[in-house]
């Protein structure tokens, strides 16, 4: 082990015993283990959720509107009550939670009257006089405009303040700029994205991944970590956590079937086929239906440059035909030459092929009445591969024609 590994392990405990030792006021806490580098997620009993939020931390959960930010929370704050922790939920939008909550949020009465620093008086001496052990704040805007960066790091110098002092852990929700469909998650969608990346220790997203085509149509939810000051990053780009939105009996909606250690990218461009057959059928049996390579990219889910190139290397090759023995084509041809004036007209195409194909025509004894005029027919099928200028008329020739007739007999 190089020098720079065992500073960066050294502190790194270090780092964990004064967390443990910040939490032990709150819940009573376990010493970590010091031949091990990383913190056991669901052994850890200051893990509030999934290892992204720890008591005495102040977090920051944001995503889009509509996403499922306050139904994620609200779960978060069942499972810590019935952990026997004392949660309180602060409801400062009026959230669109219409079904029945699984936690009663807790409103602040004259909350519009109320302004930022009475509001965040209020919140800090409820967290005093009931002690809270955590707090979810839904949302940030409530308290300060993302716009104005001056008051946005003052109120959140003020937050930071009350979760130090009384040791309680916060959670922030707040909204974030709109995501196109393909794109990835990240930090700078947040709003006010550098003062509250600098005084939040630990930052992660919520985002859906729509799995859209002709054979499915499902949306999944994940979440993804953006920092934690305490310890390294687990839920990155490849290990994200992944939930479906369900109902529960009793109507409430809930996060359930989640699965640790999916990879962003699959999730966000996943078309919903099991396999690339699959897929390739599918986009086969709409070109077939005279769909467009928009249409099909529409309804498949991919680009509409990759739909043209699985459609040009899945379509049958052409047949080329066989020009000896393609009698058509000969044919065809023997009449565009009769048009153009390039051949003896005096005999018909028809005859001198039909004459050809009898089996002894060509190669009958110059005894028989009926040789001559077969060799003579043979000679004249044969005439667009032997072109003699002769026979042709010259009142139907092309004066470009003539100058290369003259040029072949010099």
């Amino acid at each position: 082990m190089s020098n720079k590994t065992k500073i960066f392990h050294n502190a790194f405990k270090k780092s964990t015993l004064q967390c443990t030792k910040t939490y032990s006021e709150i819940l009573p806490s376990q010493s970590p283990n010091a031949s091990s580098a990383y913190i056991d997620v669901e052994s850890d009993p200051t893990n509030l959720w999934q290892g992204l939020w720890a008591q005495g931390e102040m977090a920051c959960l944001f995503g889009e509107q509509g996403v499922g930010k306050s139904i994620l929370s609200m779960q978060i704050a069942k499972q810590l009550t019935d952990r026997g922790l004392t949660v309180e939920y602060f409801d400062l939008k009026d959230c669109a939670y219409t079904n029945e909550p699984l936690l009663q949020p807790s409103i602040p009465p004259g909350l519009q009257e109320l302004s930022h620093d009475e509001l965040i008086d209020f919140l800090s001496k409820e967290i005093t006089i009931k002690k809270i052990q955590a707090v979810i704040i839904d949302d940030i805007s409530a308290l300060a405009d993302y716009k104005n960066t001056t008051e946005l790091r003052r109120v959140l110098k003020k937050l930071r303040i009350v979760c130090s002092h009384t040791g309680t852990a916060m959670l922030l929700i707040a909204g974030s700029l709109h995501r196109r469909k393909k794109d990835l998650t990240t930090a700078d969608m947040l709003p006010g994205c550098y003062e509250i990346m600098h005084a939040c220790d630990s930052v992660f997203s919520l985002s859906t991944a729509s799995r859209h085509n002709a054979v499915t149509c499902q949306k999944t939810h994940y979440v993804k970590q953006h920092k934690n000051r305490m310890a390294p990053v687990i839920y990155s780009d490849d290990a994200v956590i992944s939930a479906m939105l369900t109902t529960n009996d009793d109507g409430s909606l809930v996060f359930s079937n989640l699965q640790q250690g999916n990879n962003e990218r699959q999730l966000v461009r996943d078309n919903g086929f099991n396999s690339i057959d699959q897929r390739d059928s599918v986009i086969m049996h709409y070109h077939s239906l005279a769909y467009s390579t928009r249409e099909i990219a529409a309804i498949v889910g991919i680009s509409q440059a990759q739909v043209s190139r699985i459609i040009k290397a899945r379509q049958e090759p052409v047949f080329i035909s066989n020009y000896d023995q393609d009698l058509e084509m000969r044919q065809l041809e023997q009449q565009y030459l009769m048009k153009m004036g390039l051949i003896d007209t005096t005999q018909p195409p028809s005859d001198a092929s039909d004459s050809c194909n009898e089996p002894d025509s060509c190669n009958a004894s110059p005894t028989t009445p009926n040789a001559s005029d077969a060799s003579d027919a043979c000679d004249s099928s044969n005439s667009f591969n032997s072109f003699d200028s002769s026979n042709s008329p010259k009142k139907n020739t092309n004066s470009s024609l003539k100058k290369l007739m003259k040029k072949s007999h010099r």
